[in-house]
């Protein structure tokens, strides 16, 4: 395989995350918003990251198909190793998020100042709509990085698998609180898949500096 179709791999699997990424953002975000949910918002958020993730791997394609210069003697797809960088810290940094907004929430719940409903049928409905796409998304990735041996596109790949558990914490959280009544449910399923979504994007780091 040479470059220039290596190239068009790569940017396959980047619009087809875009366009994915897309709407499950815009569906989370109209969910939450008409369903009063805090987590699909958040969660939707989330998605919204990946836009920008996507949107990155897409520019990084064209970049580390140039051609070496005097500058860039070894080419430029050292610009696909940055990336997937960037990406891990992403990843490190969503997982830190989530952990600090659930202790949050959960602080805020148990000391009595905040009061929350049960979550509408409709946010369980979008999230639950949101899992199966994504898990379509994550193994388009995953086989589009693996077969133009891309560590960035499986790097998403691997990001977008930690959304699928996000989300499907939250859809838990979502169920179980109308299922017992307990709103506050879905916060505690966010506490480990936190440190989970953590330990995925360290693991990345380190994997990359090996």
């Amino acid at each position: 395989m040479n470059k220039e179709e290596r190239a068009q791999l790569v940017r396959k699997a980047s619009v087809a995350a875009l366009i994915g990424n897309g709407a499950i953002c815009a569906a989370k975000i109209a969910a939450g918003l008409y369903a009063q949910s805090l987590s699909v918002l958040g969660d939707g958020i989330d998605s919204a990251a990946d836009i920008a993730i996507s949107g990155m791997t897409l520019a990084v394609s064209f970049i580390a198909s140039r051609p070496s210069n005097k500058e860039y003697t070894w080419g430029h797809q050292r610009a696909e190793t940055v990336a997937s960088l960037v990406l891990s810290f992403m990843i490190l940094t969503a997982g830190l998020q989530l952990l600090i907004a659930s202790v949050k929430k959960l602080c805020a719940v148990f000391g009595g100042s905040v009061q929350l409903q049960l979550p509408h049928p409709y946010a369980l409905a979008v999230t639950a709509a949101s899992i199966a796409v994504k898990l379509a998304l994550a193994l388009n990735q995953y086989l589009l990085g693996k077969k133009a041996d891309s560590i960035m596109i499986q790097a998403n790949a691997r990001n977008m698998t930690n959304d699928v558990i996000l989300s499907a914490s939250v859809l838990a959280g979502l169920g179980v609180s109308r299922l017992f009544n307990a709103p506050a449910f879905d916060a505690v399923t966010a506490l480990p898949v936190s440190l989970w979504i953590i330990r995925s994007g360290g693991s990345l780091f380190m994997e990359l500096n090996v």
